[in-house]
């Protein structure tokens, strides 16, 4: 690239726009003297491409103080172009300025002769296609994965001199990804599809319009340039394109939309399969979402016309999902590489919603071979990852990766793209400098801001073909990752091979299973199981180990197929490890602190702790917990894993977001088996203490110490507590930190018990029964001792609502004190209860929820806003109540 970075100023002076000053601004950043450009000569015959415009738009727009839109600089611009341009910028008239979005409409009006479709629609089997971008990335994986079929033939337009070289070219395009297709059923056309009648010799267009259907996979993938730039490739042919479709009888027109083209800050909030995102062009605010929104229309209305028409809204594309095989030059490859390059990140809540390029291929593959389905599908990744977890998961790849604010990480954009000519963000820079609607183009598109694309029709469709996303899982992140290293496009990371764990690879295979089944026959993984939590995965990954939680089907002789849940733990070590790499990449301060006391948090001998606590024989614990098959406990090997019942068949099962199905009914269960839970070990205190499993219990000089950590934690969530419960709720929080050693030392002389310590919709679910919903508890890996109201407090922070009654509350604490009761046998003191119960819930907003908050800050927890309003309103009722 050539010339010198976008900047972004603020324009302080507004000068008179001429000819002269134009001239030695562009001439400048050509390189080239003032005098050699003439005023009515395209700028594109000095070098001008469509970044080095961005860069002298932002420079103009600093001398001039205008604001320019680079839609309307039509491209190759002159020097009269850019005066004209400037002048309406500065809000000046001039002649024949035209709105850059009414050319844009007009260009999404299909010609008024656009053929009908004579005659019904009559399906059949291709066995001839024409394909458009076969030698791009998408176009070789789709060209293989259709090649399959010994049947089909493939009529490609490609950009060559003629047929051979254009055969040629899609053979190294296969080859580039390790993909292989039969040459001789590969028809290469001369095309070029910016040139009017996609530059296709008549007797080559002959040949394109005897395909049984077309697929239009091919556009010009610009994050910078204008719409102008883009129009010929990307909307231009796709009107010739529909065309064709219609010569010597119409045939199906499959065409690869974008998600891009959805995302206006315009409209509604959300955009569904039937919506046509024209009417919203104006809150599109780049060349490549534009031109997009445009030929989508276009096609739509080739449909309303009677063509048969499929529509594919796509995500960004990453790479395959077995291989790795990627292409260097997506969005997302380039955006992440620059990112490791430069050693920061935008600290931006985006969610990385990518397709494996495989999937996407099924997807199109099936329906260009005949598959039924909707007439516009919307591909989202159901399991969608955040920006900021897959910036963590790069760390502990071992590139040092920093996340700051948006400005910052963009100033130092622009300081290494003026000294480091290969940073890959080069291409991609005008995007990330542009701003929109008082803000840069990227922060547009955060969760909170970005319109919603909802796919419910695609998604039932998908699910009745079989067709599943791979998850952008750590393993599938690694195996793109390798690859492009792998291939020079990103550099080796700096980790070394004594951060991988030494202890041997977890099985969980046939031998296993027959410890805990003898009449076993089988035991078969289901893929589809259960999700694991950040840590754990990251965990996982980091040592090479299969830690989490995997579902299985088991056949034994003579009984019927159980599903089961094998829960595989980490060392404690090792989660720790993890979570201090998190708590460091989330704010350095914090990270700082962290590191010291993660020992004392709850993850010590929690791999040990839970295993203890599933062997219990009490009545009580199995009554209210998950069957438990076997445990396998081997330190030497490192193994810690329990076989426990598939819970199906049970109410609110993870029902943390949303608690719409909350009655009086489930709470009453909860709280009665929570006390029949914590009796079990009531009284017990001296020996729980003694016991090797139950790790740190914290005291108040333990807190006290700890104050340090508390401060960070608070400094590190306040402006989100705020945002979610108030201003107040900072000087509230300060105040119990502050104050530690007086309330926490009335905290630990309450009664205590082994409590689960994570007790709360996250873990819990409920049995049906004659009687009503019967708790069931699970995950006990976090349990320690501490007052029983501690878990109470947890679970209506998570169950009750910010505008909660206060009788309601006072007759929850009751409730759970006369269950304890009854279970223990022994009178507990009301008012000593209710005290108790209010320190518990100052404990949880020192200790716990800010913990929810940092791995909020890489994984959304949708209902950590809820439950810091509700807290804040459990808060205020309890000491209305002590007064």
């Amino acid at each position: 690239m050539r010339g010198r970075p976008a900047r972004i100023r603020i324009p302080s002076v507004n000068e008179s726009v001429t000819i002269e000053a134009v001239a030695r601004l562009a001439a400048a950043l050509l390189r080239t003297p003032p005098e050699n450009l003439r005023a009515d000569a395209s700028l594109a015959r000095y070098g001008l491409d469509s970044m080095a415009l961005i860069e002298l738009a932002a420079e103009l727009e600093q001398k001039f103080a205008c604001t320019l839109d680079l839609e309307a600089i039509p491209e190759g611009p002159t020097l009269n172009d850019l005066v004209a341009a400037v002048r309406v910028g500065q809000g000046q008239p001039t002649q024949g300025s035209l709105d850059p979005f009414a050319a844009m409409l007009a260009d999404a009006r299909l010609p008024a002769d656009f053929p009908n479709p004579a005659g019904p629609r009559t399906r059949q089997m291709p066995r001839r296609i024409l394909l458009t971008g076969a030698t791009g990335f998408l176009g070789a994986f789709l060209a293989e994965r259709l090649l399959r079929d010994p049947d089909l033939e493939l009529l490609c337009l490609v950009r060559c001199s003629d047929a051979a070289a254009g055969r040629k070219r899609i053979l190294a395009a296969l080859d580039r990804y390790g993909l292989h297709g039969e040459a001789e059923r590969i028809v290469a056309l001369p095309a070029n599809l910016a040139l009017p009648g996609l530059g296709l010799a008549p007797r080559d267009r002959a040949a394109a319009a005897t395909a049984d259907a077309v697929c239009h996979l091919a556009a010009t993938v610009n994050w910078v340039a204008p719409y102008a730039a883009l129009r010929a490739t990307n909307v231009t042919a796709t009107r010739e394109l529909l065309a064709l479709a219609n010569e010597a009888g119409p045939r199906p027109f499959h065409f690869l939309s974008s998600l891009a083209a959805v995302y206006s800050t315009a409209g509604p909030p959300a955009c569904s399969e039937e919506d046509d995102p024209l009417p919203h062009l104006r809150g599109l605010h780049f060349g490549y979402a534009q031109s997009k929104a445009v030929a989508d229309s276009l096609v739509l209305a080739a449909g309303e016309r009677g063509l048969e028409t499929i529509v594919y809204r796509a995500a960004l594309l990453t790479g395959e999902s077995r291989s790795g095989a990627s292409n260097p030059e997506d969005f997302l490859t380039l955006f992440l590489g620059g990112c490791i390059r430069l050693g920061a990140a935008p600290d931006l809540d985006w969610a990385v919603d990518a397709l494996p390029v495989d999937h996407l291929v099924e997807i199109l593959a099936r329906r260009l071979l005949g598959e039924e389905g909707p007439a516009v599908l919307q591909l989202l990744n159901p399991r969608p990852r955040g920006f900021r977890e897959a910036v963590l998961w790069l760390d502990l790849y071992g590139y040092r990766i920093e996340l700051l604010p948006y400005g910052v990480w963009l100033a130092r954009l622009q300081e290494a793209l003026e000294r480091d000519s290969e940073q890959p963000l080069q291409k991609l820079r005008g995007f990330f400098a542009t701003r929109a609607e008082g803000a840069y183009l990227p922060e547009l598109f955060t969760e909170e801001r970005r319109k919603r694309a909802e796919n419910s029709a695609t998604q039932r469709s998908l699910d009745a073909a079989g067709i599943a996303c791979p998850p952008l899982d750590t393993g599938l992140l690694e195996r793109l990752t390798d690859r492009l290293v792998a291939g020079g496009f990103w550099p080796p990371p700096r980790r070394s091979a004594s951060e991988i764990s030494p202890l041997p690879p977890i099985e969980l295979d046939t031998e296993l299973f027959a410890r805990v089944f003898p009449r076993l026959e089988s035991a078969e993984e289901i893929e589809r199981g259960a999700r694991h939590s950040i840590l754990t995965e990251l965990t996982s990954w980091a040592n090479r180990r299969r830690y989490g939680l995997f579902r299985y089907r088991i056949e034994c002789v003579d009984e019927p197929s159980r599903e089961v849940l094998v829960k595989v733990k980490s060392a404690d070590h090792e989660t720790i490890a993890v979570a201090r790499q998190v708590a460091t990449l989330a704010d350095s301060r914090l990270g700082e602190v962290y590191r010291r006391w993660a020992p004392n948090l709850g993850f010590a001998e929690g791999h040990h702790r839970e295993l203890a606590l599933l062997r219990q024989d009490d009545p009580r614990f199995r009554r209210h917990t998950p069957e438990v098959y076997g445990i396998v406990e081997n330190d030497e090997r490192g193994r810690w894993l329990a076989i426990c019942e598939f819970l199906q068949d049970v109410e609110l099962l993870d029902s943390a977001d949303d608690i719409a199905g909350w009655t009086p009914a489930h709470l009453e269960a909860a709280i009665r088996g929570l006390a029949a839970l914590q009796a079990i070990h009531w009284g017990h205190e001296d020996q729980l203490r003694r016991e090797p499993w139950i790790g740190k219990v914290l005291g108040a000089a333990d807190m006290a110490a700890m104050v340090p950590l508390w401060r960070a934690l608070e400094e590190f969530s306040r402006d989100r507590f705020a945002a979610w419960a108030g201003p107040g709720l900072a000087a509230r929080r300060r105040h119990l930190i502050d104050t530690i050693p007086d309330w926490w030392t009335e905290l630990e002389a309450q009664p205590r018990t082994l409590i689960h310590n994570d007790f709360n919709p996250r873990n819990l679910c409920f049995r049906r029964t004659k009687e009503g919903p019967a708790l069931v508890a699970y995950d006990w890996e976090l349990a320690t001792l501490q007052a029983p109201q501690h878990d109470l407090a947890e679970l209506l922070c998570f169950v009750l609502h910010e505008k909660t009654a206060q009788a309601e509350v006072e007759a929850l604490v009751e409730m759970h004190r006369q269950a304890l009761e009854k279970e223990i046998g022994q009178a507990l003191d009301p008012a000593a209860w209710r005290r108790g119960f209010q320190l518990c819930l100052a404990d949880l907003i020192v200790n716990r929820l800010p913990m929810y908050a940092l791995v909020d800050r890489f994984r959304r927890q949708k209902f950590l806003p809820r439950i810091v309003a509700t807290w804040q309103r459990l808060d205020f009722l309890l000491w209305k109540w002590s007064e």
